[in-house]
């Protein structure tokens, strides 16, 4: 990750190519010299090839949050709310409230909301804050 960025490929630290390389540790052995560049290729295919489904799963629940958010309402924030989500691995009704601008009660109002419909599930396990996070489609 650190090499294709010194050396100009990237903008930052943006390839992951260890994820390629989960499962099969034995295969990346250091006395392996010679096959060692096609496997670092084909780690970094793999990495990509997993960035792109993982970009795929949250543009399909970011489509989803925003096809409930459309409101008629013109200073609704349940399209703010939609970008959150997908923005954030995990929010508060405190985070949300902050981050939009609303009171405590009406960002957690609007966590319910979602919830109820299954576009966020929480995932702390707590009676009082609360930890939610977009449900994955």
């Amino acid at each position: 990750m650190a090499w294709a960025f010194r050396a100009g490929l990237v903008s930052g630290y943006w390839l992951m190519p260890s994820i390629g390389f989960l499962g099969r540790a034995a295969e990346y052995r250091p006395d392996n010299e010679a096959g060692w560049t096609g496997l670092f290729l084909r780690a970094v295919i793999e990495a990509a090839e997993w960035g792109l489904k993982l970009e795929s799963h949250l543009r399909a629940t970011h489509h989803r949050l925003l096809e409930m958010a459309a409101r008629a309402r013109t200073n609704s924030r349940m399209m703010p709310l939609a970008d959150l989500l997908i923005s954030r691995p995990a929010v508060s009704a405190k985070t949300v409230a902050q981050c939009l601008g609303l009171t405590p009660h009406g960002a957690r109002a609007m966590l319910l909301e979602l919830e109820e419909l299954a576009l966020i599930r929480e995932m702390s396990g707590r009676k009082s804050y609360r930890i939610f996070t977009a449900t994955a489609f």
